[in-house]
């Protein structure tokens, strides 16, 4: 904000008399002020200085895109790249967009657009690895919940389960409630923290999925009354190993009145980073055969096996053999 001339001339009187009893008249008294927003920036010629954000942002996004290798972006049976599909359309884009960091969500109509049925099928459905897939035990706890009978529903209800929470006992996993900050989150915004720069907290959420005793996370859970539509540091763990990275999934929870959905963010192929919906899922208002609270409890179980899932992931980054480890001539 340039401070208006008046508020920078206004002093004491006796400044004031000062002036006058020099000879100056009151418009040279604010000669030099005329033009307040030169004078105060004539010593700045800096570009950035006049640059808006989007502007600088696309700057950044075309300097992202050069930097990539042609030959390691994701080409689709049909040839086009994705990466480059996507800098065409969104380095004209002056509002900010999931695609200036070469993000797909599969919800995006217009990122959809972009892409012919055949292309946009194959870019939502790649799997990395296969999909999890549910215990013997867990399938007879959906059988469980799949009734029509009030009186039966109530006599499982009596029995003690909450359908978040235990899911995630014995996996050495915290699930953190309350407006639990988000270490991972927290890290990423001070990665370039200097000593004297006050530490910016990471986001809040209504749960995050946590190591136990640990920082590590693995997903989050954002809860509100109503429903709306709407990480780096797994990478790290993995030392940057690309078969590990292109297997890590993070998982997000969307929980709103009586509806769940599940989100999924991993990284298929080239510098794409995908976001994926699963259905939304709800529980009925009246017991019925074709909405039963077996879906959602199934919902809960699928995010539990990304999570375990993604642990093993993580734990195989420093497999190595016993016989090399005793090598008194490896270093």
């Amino acid at each position: 904000k340039i401070p208006d001339y008046r508020e920078l001339t206004s002093g004491s009187s006796e400044g004031d008399d000062n002036v006058k009893s020099s000879g100056q008249t009151e418009s040279e008294k604010y000669q030099v002020l005329d033009d307040p927003e030169t004078f105060f920036n004539e010593d700045y010629t800096d570009d950035e200085f006049n640059t808006s954000p989007i502007e600088a942002d696309l700057k950044k996004f075309k300097e992202t895109y050069l930097t990539m290798d042609p030959d390691y972006m994701w080409t689709l049976k049909t040839g086009r790249k994705v990466e480059t599909v996507i800098y065409e359309f969104a380095k004209s884009l002056h509002r900010e967009s999931y695609l200036h960091s070469f993000i797909i969500n599969d919800a995006d109509v217009e990122t959809k657009s972009l892409f012919s049925p055949e292309e946009w099928k194959e870019i939502k459905n790649l799997e990395v690895i296969d999909r999890p897939k549910l215990d013997p035990c867990h399938k007879e706890l959906l059988r469980k919940y799949t009734v029509n009978d009030i009186k039966k529903l109530r006599s499982l209800l009596f029995e003690l389960f909450i359908p978040d929470d235990p899911a995630f006992d014995n996996l050495n996993i915290d699930l953190i409630r309350g407006e639990g900050m988000s270490f991972a989150s927290s890290e990423r915004k001070n990665i370039q923290r200097k000593i004297n720069d006050h530490k910016k907290f990471g986001r809040k959420g209504d749960g995050v999925f946590r190591l136990h005793k640990g920082r590590l996370e693995f997903g989050a859970i954002e809860a509100g009354r109503n429903w709306e539509e709407i990480n780096d540091k797994l990478i790290r763990e993995c030392k940057m190993k690309e078969n590990l990275v292109k297997k890590l999934k993070v998982i997000g929870i969307l929980h709103g009145a009586n509806r769940l959905q599940v989100l999924t963010i991993d990284h298929p192929e080239g510098y794409i980073t995908r976001i994926n919906r699963n259905n939304v899922q709800e529980v009925a208002g009246r017991l019925t055969n074709s909405k039963p609270l077996a879906l959602v409890l199934k919902e809960v179980l699928y995010a539990r096996s990304i999570i375990i899932a993604t642990m093993d992931i993580i734990d195989k980054k420093d497999d190595l053999k016993i016989e090399t480890f005793l090598d008194d001539n490896k270093k």
